[in-house]
């Protein structure tokens, strides 16, 4: 089976959320999978958000559309936008105080090709990881300990 490489769409929306983008923007800067696209809407934020954004974006080697609207919409609104102007195969929502670990998207395209024909599986979900201890947060799926062929 030949593997695809899926185009990722990261969608971030954004509220005054000046001392967290950066965690974001970090994770998709060491991200060992560099097929993406990153959706950056600022939903009027207050705070200095634009400039902090306009600096982080200057020089980066992938796809970004940054939105930045003088008055807050809402995420319901940010995310109808991102939805109707993303490219990717696979869309994927990291709030401003997000990250990914830096495989992350690499192991969603192995494990999205091994489910990718099959018609009864339509996303993948995870769990999250606490930064500060790196434990899991939340309960393992109920299916995380049976072994597939």
């Amino acid at each position: 089976m030949v593997m695809k490489d899926f185009l990722f769409t990261i969608f971030t929306p954004m509220y005054n959320g000046r001392n967290t983008i950066d965690r974001v923007f970090q994770s998709l800067m060491n991200s060992t999978y560099r097929n993406f696209e990153w959706i950056l809407v600022n939903d009027g934020s207050t705070d200095d958000s634009n400039e902090i954004i306009l600096k982080l974006i200057q020089n980066v080697d992938w796809d970004i559309t940054y939105i930045n609207w003088d008055k807050n919409k809402g995420k319901h609104i940010a995310w109808n936008n991102a939805a109707k102007i993303a490219k990717g195969d696979i869309f994927i929502t990291l709030d401003c105080d997000d990250a990914l670990v830096s495989n992350a998207l690499e192991f969603l395209n192995e494990h999205w090709n091994k489910y990718y024909d099959d018609r009864t599986i339509y996303g993948i979900d995870t769990l999250c990881i606490d930064p500060n201890t790196n434990a899991i947060c939340g309960s393992l799926f109920p299916y995380d300990n049976i072994k597939s062929n």
